[in-house]
């Protein structure tokens, strides 16, 4: 308990008080209830004690609050506020609770909460989002598509030659070369496109945005990516590491009617693109051929 006067000086602090924050109650009379309150939110605190001096209510706990020890360092508090006597000359009742392990408690459970919610929409393995919360974001994304506030693309790709690494080098080298291919993905891509793990050594990309035309050159540039990487896991690996490529299948919403903009459409078309490429000699991105010949007809179709 601290007891302050109407000049918001100490006029008292009990032994909880003086254990809790490290100073004597001879070090306290007599200051300015600023003293206890970290440096960075001193200001802030007096134009807070000028509002509560106006009203002159009783003030339930206000969490999420710090003391300032002595030494500096700072304690998690809970502080609730009563008055002494009425008028601008009454003094206040403050009583500071510490919370510190309330408040670790908390964090903990933030943390566990954020830990299960990351696991139920990432793959573990490669920490990309998984088919669950891909699903989620194209749905979401074709929905703003069909009333023609964006277009963007979708590519699914997939490895080839990654079967006998598996099968030569064990399923622990397979692994490493998945999350190192994944990394190079992520890196390929632009900033605010989304990629998932559709499968075993199936990826696939959300493009938030360009046509089909810029949605092709990212696939090409994730299949050179591929390579790349295979290339040097393979180095300390071995020649079928290295000789992991991957074909990828491309389908730009801006070539698509509006019935078309829905994740199973979307999905089976970037799928036949991809065997496309794969029946051209792997190691290439192709562009879905079941699009308009004239992008203008979505545009008059307009937003279903």
């Amino acid at each position: 308990m601290v007891v302050v006067d109407q000049d918001a000086r100490i006029r008292y602090a009990n032994e909880q008080v003086t254990d809790l924050l490290g100073y004597s109650s001879d070090e306290l009379i007599g200051q300015p209830i600023e003293i206890l309150v970290p440096e960075a939110s001193r200001q802030r605190h007096v134009g807070l004690r000028s509002s509560y001096n106006a009203v002159r209510r009783p003030m339930g706990a206000n969490l999420d609050l710090t003391a300032q020890h002595r030494d500096g360092h700072e304690i998690p508090v809970d502080v609730s506020l009563g008055p002494i006597g009425n008028g601008p000359d009454g003094w206040t009742l403050a009583a500071i609770r510490d919370v510190t392990d309330k408040r670790a408690a908390q964090d903990a459970l933030r943390a566990a909460e954020e830990r299960y919610r990351h696991l139920a929409e990432h793959d573990a393995l490669t920490g990309l989002w998984n088919r669950r919360r891909f699903t989620e974001e194209l749905e979401r994304h074709l929905a703003h598509c069909r009333s023609g506030q964006v277009d963007g693309g979708l590519i699914a790709l997939d490895l080839d030659h990654f079967k006998p690494v598996n099968d030569t080098y064990g399923h622990h080298i397979g692994d490493e070369l998945l999350a190192a291919i994944a990394a190079g993905l992520r890196e390929a891509l632009p900033a605010d496109a989304g990629l998932a793990r559709h499968g075993g050594d199936e990826f696939v990309a959300l493009l938030r945005s360009g046509d089909t035309e810029s949605a092709l050159q990212v696939a090409q540039a994730l299949v050179d990516a591929v390579r790349q990487v295979a290339q040097g896991v393979g180095a300390s690996v071995g020649e079928l590491a290295a000789g992991v490529t991957a074909s990828a299948g491309v389908v730009g919403f801006d070539r698509l009617p509006v019935d078309d903009l829905v994740k199973r459409t979307v999905l089976v078309r970037a799928d036949q693109a991809l065997y496309g490429a794969k029946g051209a000699g792997r190691d290439g991105a192709l562009a879905s051929s079941a699009a308009l010949t004239d992008p203008a007809q979505r545009r008059r179709a307009g937003p279903r």
